[in-house]
C-alpha cells in the first residue's frame, strides 16, 4: 500500500513538474506575437483613425480566430481578412473607462457600402441611373475591431488605400 502511494505521488511531481516546464516554454495558451502591431500605423483613407501595438505583456482572451467568429455574426459572413492585436484610445470607440482598447482587427478588401440615400433600396436611385454603382476594389477597406479581452465587436471603420498594397504592420511580416 505504502510503495502504490509513493508510486503515485511520485507521478504526480513528474507530471506536475513537466507542465511546469510546457507552459513556462510557451507551450501553454496559444502566444500571438507574430500577430502584434510592431508600431503605430493609420488606416488609409479612415480620417486619420490610428491603431497602435498593443500593450507590452497583453495576452488576449479571445484568439483570432474566435474573432473572426463574432465579426461573422454581426456581419452575416466574413470574406477573407488579415488579422492583428493592436490598441485603439477609447474615445475613438466612444467607450468609458480605460484609455485604451486591447482589439483584434480584421481587415478585408474589396468591401463596398452604398453611399447615396436610397442607393441600399434601389441603385436605379443612385446618382446617376445610368451609370453602374461603383465597382469594388482591392482599394476599398473595410476594417472590423473585436475587443481581445471581451470577446465583442466594437467598432468598424471603413478606409480606401490608393496604393492598393497596405498591409498590417505585424511582427511576423
Amino acid at each position: 500500500m505504502r510503495r502504490r502511494w509513493v508510486i503515485v505521488t511520485g507521478a504526480a511531481v513528474v507530471i506536475a513538474a513537466a507542465s511546469v516546464l510546457w507552459v513556462s516554454l510557451g507551450g501553454g495558451a496559444p502566444s500571438f506575437d507574430y500577430l502584434r502591431l510592431a508600431r503605430p500605423q493609420e488606416i488609409p483613407g479612415s480620417l486619420g483613425f490610428v491603431l497602435e501595438p498593443p500593450p507590452d505583456g497583453f495576452e488576449p482572451a479571445v484568439s483570432p480566430d474566435r474573432a473572426k467568429q463574432i465579426a461573422a455574426a454581426s456581419a452575416g459572413s466574413v470574406p477573407k481578412v488579415t488579422e492583428a492585436l493592436a490598441s485603439v484610445p477609447a474615445a475613438l470607440l466612444g467607450t468609458g473607462g480605460e484609455r485604451e482598447v486591447a482589439v483584434w482587427v480584421l481587415v478585408a478588401r474589396r468591401i463596398c457600402y452604398f453611399d447615396n440615400k436610397g442607393d441600399l433600396v434601389s441603385s436605379a436611385r443612385s446618382a446617376s441611373a445610368q451609370q453602374e454603382l461603383p465597382t469594388c476594389s482591392r482599394k476599398n477597406l473595410s476594417v472590423v475591431l473585436v475587443d481581445a479581452r471581451a470577446g465583442k465587436t466594437v467598432g468598424a471603420v471603413r478606409g480606401y488605400d490608393l496604393s492598393g498594397a497596405w498591409k498590417l504592420a505585424v511582427a511576423g511580416s
